[in-house]
């Protein structure tokens, strides 16, 4: 509606030393009541600092002129109205938008301290909130990479506005919409809440009201886009020079143009075969030549040598049996000897499952390589050392390992201990904030050396892997 002159009045003689003093009725919200230019045809009258006592469609409110004199502005609103949600006429629609086309709210000021945006769509896109002081310039994005809304789940985000002014931005995905529904609230409510078997996304609007416990919220996947990773790594025969810990001594790192398939190296047990009583499979972890995360499975073939994968690794990072043909016991392992995974070209050995003293069914690699596209921060957990023997160990890592020509990034220790004498430490290294953040593509490992002769040294790290 507009304003309207039949329901507008002075109160009693206006001095000319002091805020005049209006009254005024009308079913208009005080969204419209604020609105730029709503009293324009007062702007005369008007002047700035008077006051305009209104009974409008909200409730009782006292409005305040602007510097315009043709915009008022809330000083007082009811107690009856004032935590009540007051939906917003200037940003809200149900038409759908066609791939990658963007829907724009007009400029409105809040009534209220919080906006919220309730929005459905059958695509994906990404809902904005703008702000602005003039109501004409954009200043301001929250978030500054806005909110992701998944196809055919409901999203309710929250902002506070404050006296600012205020609109929604909606940018579709490259899928076009069939349905779209989007609304905009004000509302004093500041606290969201979410039930503890809710998964907390990293631009959920939830304050914890718990006192949770990370590593089973971890597991469970409450927190969507990180994962942690628990990493071992065992080298039974450190020499005197620095090696990864990992059984061989080996961490392969080809740069992208040597990416290569693998296969399980011949040798092997008879038993652990494709029909045999060990190992039938075993399932490969890493990063393919462009450095994304892949995994692979390779048939066991006996003493022979097994099919190559149908990827190309430039990093493996954990091995493991995936199926065999035995019921392991604790007298009994998965598979009978050990399993050597090589490249293609049977010139290179990558990594093995080792069956010394009892089949451990699992590669002991302590390094990962932070795939592209995430970031990871590590937390370094524990230490083994050989009895009387004293070693040296060192926590590297190499970031940009996509690098094709130099200049190259460096590798550099994250943390060195020196003179360890043998036994068991917990929570080396130990600290309340992890290392990192790493930004994938990155190389992340153990490297060790004995002061004499030959060790074994064992490392326990864990990785929060955050999806970017």
């Amino acid at each position: 509606m507009a304003f309207n002159q039949d329901t507008f009045a002075p109160v009693g003689p206006q001095s000319t030393a002091a805020p005049s003093v209006f009254t005024y009725e009308t079913p208009d919200t005080i969204l419209q009541l604020t609105s730029a230019g709503y009293f324009i045809d007062k702007a005369g009258q008007l002047e700035e600092g008077d006051i305009i006592n209104t009974v409008s469609g909200d409730g009782f409110v006292i409005l305040g002129v602007t510097a315009t004199t043709s915009t008022a502005e809330v000083m007082v609103s009811s107690t009856a109205t004032l935590g009540e949600p007051v939906a917003s006429t200037a940003n809200a629609t149900t038409t759908p938008l066609s791939g990658g086309a963007t829907y724009t709210g007009d400029w409105e000021i809040s009534p209220r301290s919080m906006a919220v945006v309730q929005s459905f769509a059958d695509a994906a896109g990404t809902l904005y909130f703008d702000f602005s002081i003039d109501g004409v310039n954009a200043d301001s994005s929250f978030p500054v990479g806005g909110f992701d809304v998944s196809a055919n789940i409901p999203e309710v985000s929250p902002a506070a506005v404050g006296g600012r002014y205020f609109r929604v931005r909606y940018v579709n995905g490259s899928a076009a919409q069939t349905v779209f529904r989007l609304g905009a609230f004000y509302s004093e409510i500041t606290n969201f809440y979410a039930p503890l078997n809710q998964s907390l996304g990293l631009d959920a609007p939830a304050i914890m009201t718990r006192n949770p416990l990370p590593w089973l919220d971890y597991s469970r996947g409450l927190f969507s886009g990180i994962t942690s990773i628990k990493k071992f790594g065992r080298n039974p025969s450190v020499g005197t020079t620095f090696e990864p810990v990992d059984i061989g001594g080996i961490y392969r790192t080809p740069q992208s143009s040597a990416a290569t398939t693998v296969r399980i190296k011949s040798g092997g047990n008879a038993a652990d075969t494709a029909a045999g009583a060990g190992a039938r499979q075993i399932t490969l972890q890493g990063t393919d030549e462009n450095f994304n995360e892949v995994t692979d499975t390779l048939a066991t073939a006996g003493a022979s040598a097994s099919a190559s994968t149908t990827t190309t690794f430039t990093r493996i990072y954990r091995a493991f049996v995936s199926q065999s043909g035995t019921y392991a016991t604790s007298s009994t392992g998965s598979h009978v000897g050990d399993i050597v995974v090589e490249n293609t070209a049977g010139t290179q050995d990558w990594l093995t499952i080792e069956s010394t003293n009892f089949p451990k069914g699992q590669s002991e690699i302590g390094a990962y390589t932070v795939a592209a596209g995430k970031t990871g921060h590590v937390k370094l957990r524990n230490l083994s050392i050989d009895s009387g023997k004293t070693i040296d160990l060192a926590f590297f890592s190499r970031s940009n390992c996509d690098e094709t020509a130099a200049p190259y990034t460096a590798m550099r220790a994250q943390s060195v201990v020196n003179g360890i004498s043998g036994g068991s430490i917990e929570a080396f290294g130990e600290v309340d904030i992890p290392f990192g953040p790493y930004v994938g593509p990155t190389d992340l490992g153990f490297m060790a050396r004995v002061s004499a002769g030959t060790a074994s040294v064992a490392v326990e790290f864990e990785i929060f892997i955050i999806d970017e």
